[in-house]
């Protein structure tokens, strides 16, 4: 139990780091956003899976956890569509919002964490690392460290998928700790990255 806790805060730590020592460096606000949510749902988390609390405190803990990992994940996806100028790309800017919505009321309604995955899938993936793939050779250096952040998130969550319920070792404390790396890696890459603002 400790040990997830301190994982958790790990993960809490390292974005607050980041944001304290990279936020001149890093121009879009959204991909800031994404790294200071990320870090903040984990500290909430950690409070969430501490069996010392009552079990409705835990719930609520993690719902709220749940929901401000979805901001951060909204927040990817958005910065991702402005700094390659699809945002005006009505489609792709209401399929993220969309799916943040559909996401936010199957889990207000399951209060499990399958939705938080199904919008990772499609805001991190879908649309995220597919417009740094696509870009691929325009910077190559910072979408490496990007791709390669989103690629350890991805791992993260296929291995907590795969052995959540596996009793031989803490799945979710690997877990946290991939994502707290992964935060650093990307950060790598958005602070090289010159970003464009919304028009409006």
């Amino acid at each position: 139990m400790w040990f997830s806790f301190s994982t958790n805060i790990l993960t809490f730590i390292v974005s607050l780091v980041i944001c304290i020592s990279m936020a001149k460096q890093i121009k879009s606000k959204y991909f800031i956003w994404f790294i200071l949510l990320s870090g903040i749902s984990s500290l909430i988390a950690a409070f969430g899976h501490l069996e010392i609390l009552d079990i409705s405190l835990q719930n609520n803990l993690l719902m709220g956890s749940r929901v401000i990992n979805m901001l951060a994940i909204y927040s990817f996806a958005t910065g991702a569509l402005i700094h390659f100028e699809y945002y005006e790309n009505s489609w792709l800017r209401i399929l993220n919002v969309s799916m943040i919505v559909i996401a936010l009321g199957w889990l207000t309604w399951s209060k499990a964490f399958a939705p938080v995955m199904l919008y990772g899938v499609v805001g991190m993936i879908f649309i995220g690392l597919m417009s740094f793939v696509l870009n691929f050779g325009k910077q190559v250096k910072p979408h490496t460290y990007i791709t390669l952040g989103v690629g350890l998130i991805g791992i993260s969550a296929l291995i907590f998928a795969l052995f959540k319920h596996c009793t031989t070792f803490v799945v979710t404390d690997i877990s946290h700790i991939l994502i707290a790396t992964s935060l650093f890696v990307m950060a790598l890459g958005f602070k090289k990255l010159t970003t464009h603002e919304i028009n409006s």
